[in-house]
């Protein structure tokens, strides 16, 4: 590639675009009903601030970019990025989404904005993902953390990855 980047944007898939409508609706619903209910005005503008503050957190989290250059896969979101310097990869594949079966959500987001944060199976024990669709996984591993990406292009990401590690 030399020094060039591939840049892939995460692309949503139909269940990511429809669990985020239908978390909102509900979300939304509540808001309404708690602004005009009887609610004493401290427990209102609580109730707002933790809706805020979640939708601000799922945003920022929220997996934008994947990227790949000569020193390292960088996946962008609002509040930074992951970067895994090219040299500290041991292993890249491409998986299923059968190698994420079982898997148990630690913290993050269960399709709301995409699937996030840190998992846990028996395959690969703890592990953070970045997914907003499951047809295109990427598995990367260094000595101490395993990550799983989507991407449109994975074919190209792991065939570079794999050429290029140490």
């Amino acid at each position: 590639m030399n020094n060039k980047t591939l840049s892939v944007p995460f692309h949503w898939n139909t269940a990511v675009w429809l669990l985020t409508a239908f978390s909102v609706v509900p979300i939304a619903l509540l808001w309404f009903i708690a602004e005009y209910s009887d609610a004493i005005a401290w427990q209102k503008y609580l109730f707002t601030a933790v809706i805020l503050l979640t939708y601000i957190l799922a945003v920022g989290f929220m997996p934008k970019r994947l990227e790949l250059s000569d020193s390292e896969v960088a996946m962008h979101r609002l509040f930074g990025s992951l970067r895994i310097p090219m040299n500290a990869i041991v292993e890249c594949e491409k998986i299923s989404k059968a190698h994420l079966d079982g898997s148990v959500k630690i913290c993050g987001s269960g399709g709301f904005l995409g699937y996030y944060g840190k998992y846990r199976n028996k395959r690969y024990g703890v592990y953070t993902v970045n997914v907003t669709e499951f047809n295109n996984l990427i598995l990367i591993r260094t000595e101490s953390k395993t990550y799983v990406f989507s991407c449109t292009q994975r074919d190209k990401f792991v065939e570079y990855i794999k050429s290029n590690m140490k």
